[in-house]
């Protein structure tokens, strides 16, 4: 289950790296303050107290136990021997992690309580540079021992290759973090994130690299001089919300923009690219540059290339066989067996199709351009005998003009013939 207090917005992303420290820590006499940037923290043998060295207006404890448990102990700022839900703990070396949150007006405190995982980052920023919040880092983490059922602060012993000594992390107030000036190479598998086990039972099997936490990103920082490629992107897995949703997905993190996402649950094959290019959609076995298996909708054009300077083997086309083969091939309505007999279609089968014009690559299929052309071809032939009729029809008007003419004129000399005779 995810924890977000609203102030964990601030939290940095810490990793924490395998390291080696002393057997048991320092033993706790009956009271030792060890002062820290943000909290001096206090040991008794049953206490540890972390009290904030200036104004705060919220505190936020989390704890790592030896066994790779993360407690959440909120706002308590005074840890005591049992985890959250009474438990006793058990011995072993210890982390945690303390979020000190400045007094905040309203206004911050508004725009914090609308921070979603898109725009955490950019809302952060706009906020320090108005001087809302602080610049500096609001986090401060550390170690320590609870040996024989009592605190100890974690002691450092080992050589000058002891990488926590060569970090400088020596006591409970400096974070563990390590820096290598030099390559590191792991000779076996990485666990990497809050979660990973720390008593040497994570399990990688196949697995090389393994991320393991409750919100997990990976972010690319590109630090390239002006004048060089220098976007940003990040890796996201999963919303961080309860009742959100479940993808991985690539993003432009300069744009703050989602390129592409895959949803958890989408069926196998959903995006498959063959060795030869070849994209399916929907089938491993795609055929064609693009092979969508199932229905396609384009909110848009569709643009087929019929450049004249790509074509060969040019022949005039009979208008008159066109329409008697179009006559001739049957043409009915019919539904796709996927989809049911309640999605009804119109057209001929690509048997009849290719039987009758032979174009295309095969009989299974018509392509759009092949349709067209046997209607454009057939609207010519039926426009050509439409203006032969029309000149036909004009013919036969201009006679029948002439004919009416005559006929009154023969109308009119029998009449003029039967008024001589009276």
């Amino acid at each position: 289950m995810k924890t977000k207090p609203f102030f964990s917005i601030f939290v940095v992303v810490m990793i924490f790296c395998l390291f080696t420290v002393g057997a048991n820590g320092k033993p706790v006499q009956a009271q030792s303050t060890v002062p820290g940037e943000l909290a001096d923290v206090v040991f008794t043998p049953n206490t540890i107290t972390w009290t904030p060295v200036g104004e705060y207006s919220h505190l936020y404890l989390r704890i790592a136990a030896p066994g790779g448990e993360v407690f959440d102990y909120g706002e308590s700022s005074t840890l005591g021997l049992t985890d959250p839900d009474g438990n006793r703990l058990a011995d072993g070396l210890y982390r945690y992690e303390l979020v000190v949150m400045p007094p905040l007006d309203a206004e911050t405190l508004n725009i914090l309580a609308q921070v979603t995982p898109e725009n955490r980052d950019q809302t952060i920023l706009e906020l320090q540079q108005a001087g809302k919040l602080p610049q500096q880092s609001l986090t401060q983490s550390g170690a320590f021992y609870i040996n024989n059922g009592s605190f100890a602060m974690a002691a450092v012993e080992g050589s000058d290759t002891d990488p926590v000594q060569n970090a400088q992390s020596t006591d409970i107030a400096t974070p563990l973090d390590v820096v290598q000036p030099d390559d590191e190479i792991v000779a076996g598998s990485l666990c990497v994130g809050l979660d990973c086990l720390t008593d040497g039972s994570e399990n990688f099997g196949y697995d090389t690299v393994k991320l393991k936490e409750n919100n997990l990103q990976v972010y690319f920082d590109d630090t390239s001089l002006a004048g060089f490629p220098a976007n940003d992107w990040r890796l996201v897995m999963n919303d961080s919300a309860s009742g959100g949703s479940s993808y991985f997905t690539i993003m432009d993190a300069t744009a703050n923009r989602k390129l592409f996402t895959l949803e958890a649950g989408a069926p196998a094959n959903s995006l498959y690219v063959d060795s030869t290019g070849c994209v399916g959609v929907g089938t491993s076995n795609p055929t064609e540059k693009l092979h969508v298996a199932g229905n396609v909708r384009v909110d848009g054009y569709i643009v087929e290339f019929s450049d004249a300077n790509v074509k060969m083997g040019f022949l005039p086309v009979d208008g008159a066989e066109i329409l008697q083969k179009l006559l001739d091939m049957p043409v009915t309505t019919w539904s796709y067996k996927a989809e049911g007999s309640q999605v009804v279609h119109m057209g001929p089968t690509a048997q009849d199709f290719y039987a009758a014009f032979g174009l295309g690559a095969d009989n299974k299929h018509i392509a759009a351009l092949d349709a067209n052309g046997v209607s454009l071809a057939a609207i010519r032939e039926l426009t050509r005998l439409s203006e032969a009729q029309d000149a036909r029809i004009t013919t036969l008007e201009l006679q029948n003009a002439d004919l009416e003419q005559r006929v009154e004129k023969l109308e009119k000399l029998v009449q003029e013939l039967a008024e001589a005779q009276k």
